[in-house]
């Protein structure tokens, strides 16, 4: 394939990327790129600053569910020995989302602490059409709310 025709698999049988799809999606190892690769999991907290070297998850939990009036935040940032070394940006990716809409939402902002207007802003059971988002900056907050759960 080239750059331009080259859709690459992505299902039971293997989860390829790149120009040629000759690389594991990120997430994905092994021979067929169908063996989940552990990365490293950031759990929801009430702040929790993050410094990324490289791939990772952020996540509310790891079984999926949550509970309403949830508030997590995360700062990412760059490794100290990568700071103050030139222009950094920072790429964030969301892989999956499953949130009720317009009730449950992720907020995404340029630089920290995450105050303001949002630079990206989720909500729904569904990834938005271009997953891929990457700031000309040096960290990144990253907030979730739940709305409060109807019980009746």
């Amino acid at each position: 394939c080239s750059a331009q025709t080259c859709q690459c698999q992505d299902d039971a049988s293997g989860h390829w990327n790149g120009t040629y799809c000759a690389e594991c999606s990120l997430g994905w190892q092994g021979e067929s790129c169908t063996k989940v690769r552990r990365l490293d999991v950031f759990p929801c907290q009430a702040h929790l600053v993050t410094t990324v070297a490289a791939h990772g998850y952020v996540v509310v939990n790891e079984d999926g569910e949550y509970s309403g009036l949830q508030l997590c935040r995360w700062e990412l940032r760059p490794p100290p020995q990568m700071q103050g070394h030139g222009a950094l940006s920072v790429e964030l990716t969301v892989l999956a989302l499953g949130t009720e809409l317009n009730q449950d939402i992720l907020d995404v902002y340029a630089g920290a602490p995450g105050q303001g207007i949002p630079d990206w802003s989720l909500s729904g059971p569904a990834l938005p059409r271009n997953p891929m988002r990457r700031w000309g900056t040096d960290r990144v907050a990253i907030h979730f709310r739940s709305a409060e759960r109807d019980t009746s």
